[in-house]
């Protein structure tokens, strides 16, 4: 993690801004934007496993307690910080996996194509365990796609904010 501080900052201001202002707005009561997994997705792809699992453990416990959750976002993030490396081999090659920039403008279809699974694997995650019905699987896989889509689209234009002010 060769920019610590952006890390730390980073961690603070998604968790924060998680909690207190998307949890707070679902759209149309069904899409819930969770752009807070955005933290897991730009670490650098060498960066070890265990290191980044512990990172999603932290991040999600984090979320969990403020927002009284009681382990949902802990589960789901841990689930994705280990599948993180196995899904980052099927969209990057093994050349770009040596760099140490993961972002939509540096590998733009590849970042956007990992962003979508990585999000709809935690999203589904969470809803399924919030919904803790497998009779609901519809409604839950509606509701997964719909916030899957929209926190996408906030993480593509964080993503494309913050590469514009490090210029």
């Amino acid at each position: 993690m060769h920019n610590r501080p952006f890390y730390i900052i980073q961690f603070i201001v998604l968790v924060l801004a998680q909690v207190f202002v998307l949890n707070n707005i679902p759209l149309w009561g069904y899409i819930v934007p969770m752009v807070f997994l955005w933290f897991i997705l730009i670490l650098p792809p060498k960066l070890d496993r265990n290191l980044v699992t512990l990172l999603g453990f932290i991040l999600g416990l984090s979320l969990d307690f403020l927002s009284h959750t009681y382990g949902i976002f802990a589960i789901a993030t841990t689930l994705v910080a280990f599948l993180r490396p196995f899904i980052l081999r099927w969209f990057l090659s093994p050349d770009e996996l040596d760099t140490n920039i993961l972002s939509f403008k540096a590998h733009p279809t590849a970042f956007l194509a990992y962003t979508g699974v990585m999000l709809f694997i935690q999203i589904f995650v969470v809803f399924m365990l919030e919904a803790y019905n497998p009779a609901l699987l519809l409604p839950v896989l509606v509701k997964t796609l719909l916030s899957t889509l929209v926190s996408g689209l906030l993480i593509w234009g964080l993503d494309q904010f913050i590469n514009t002010q490090k210029r």
